[in-house]
């Protein structure tokens, strides 16, 4: 009787161990992104077409369609005016971010005496803008005194009755001025949310080869040219990148008039299935912005090949 070797298993190849270890690197993401984002999102979804109740084993929910959405938007006085307000802040605020954090990083791009010190100087934003030390601004009583000292002195209001009378009532051109003068006003807002922008654009320069502007100028370009011609198309998907993100950035800011209104009514009012719907309205309309502005700002992205 002739007895039949068994099949030796085929050794594991140099693919199948990278694949692994790949899969291996990715599953806490992978996890964290099931347990903690997606099945939250999907029950405040539930809430929003919900009248959610409570009871001994948790929420109890109720389907009521979308009711809570039409009620944001046809019975509560002022759910429209704040997310208007607060769509209008990326118009007014993500282009002078932008703006002021590309030429931010062009001039500390520079080589000049103490350009670390500038550059330590510009990301100060991001350092004062976290948790903790937003919470210390917040409550610390002489910083508010400050703020509020320089808005009482302040001369913007001032400039807009000047600008009134001379333009004699002109409202395309006085709300060219008010876009401008709130811009203005909020400065500080604006500079404490360029700090990881201007880092972007600092790496998206410095990785500019330097052939390209020594063989540019051999040409005769002057610096102006070099600056149209090569460091603007080359930066051009990280402008992408930096719009994207600073809507972002704005928009998730906790001191929002209606991040307050979502929050009192959850945990003031207790009524959840209505403040999710807020939530989910506001999270679509934000989407829908950041889709068309992609979709605009594509078509004149150039990508290096």
């Amino acid at each position: 009787m002739k007895l039949i070797p068994k099949k030796q298993k085929k050794p594991r190849g140099l693919g199948f161990r990278r694949a692994v270890s790949g899969y291996l690197f990715i599953l806490p993401f992978v996890l964290g992104f099931i347990l903690f984002l997606l099945i939250p999102l999907m029950t405040s979804f539930r809430m929003s077409i919900s009248d959610v109740g409570f009871g001994f084993t948790g929420f109890i929910l109720e389907p009521v369609g979308f009711s809570n959405y039409l009620r944001a938007f046809t019975i509560d006085p002022q759910f429209n005016r704040l997310l208007t307000e607060e769509l209008a802040k990326i118009i007014t605020r993500v282009p002078f971010i932008v703006i002021l954090s590309f030429f931010s990083a062009l001039m500390i791009s520079q080589k000049f005496h103490f350009r670390g010190l500038a550059r330590a100087i510009f990301f100060l934003p991001v350092i004062l803008s976290s948790g903790v030390i937003v919470g210390v601004e917040t409550n610390n009583s002489l910083l508010h005194d400050m703020r509020t000292i320089m808005a009482e002195y302040s001369n913007v209001g001032q400039i807009t009755d000047i600008l009134e009378e001379l333009l004699l009532g002109s409202m395309r051109r006085m709300q060219s001025i008010n876009f401008i003068l709130d811009a203005v006003n909020g400065v500080y807002d604006i500079m404490m949310a360029s700090g990881v922008q201007i880092l972007i654009f600092l790496a998206g320069i410095q990785a500019v080869p330097e052939s390209m502007f020594e063989a540019a100028k051999i040409e005769g370009a002057t610096a102006w040219e070099c600056f149209w011609k090569i460091t603007l198309p080359l930066l051009s998907s990280l402008i992408l990148v930096v719009v994207i993100y600073s809507i972002i950035d704005v928009v998730i800011r906790t001191d929002s008039e209606l991040y307050r209104k979502i929050r009192t009514v959850m945990l003031g009012n207790m009524d959840y299935g209505f403040s999710s719907a807020m939530s989910w309205i506001y999270f679509l309309s934000v989407s829908l912005v950041i889709v068309i502005v992609v979709g605009v700002l594509s078509k004149v992205v150039f990508y290096d090949e």
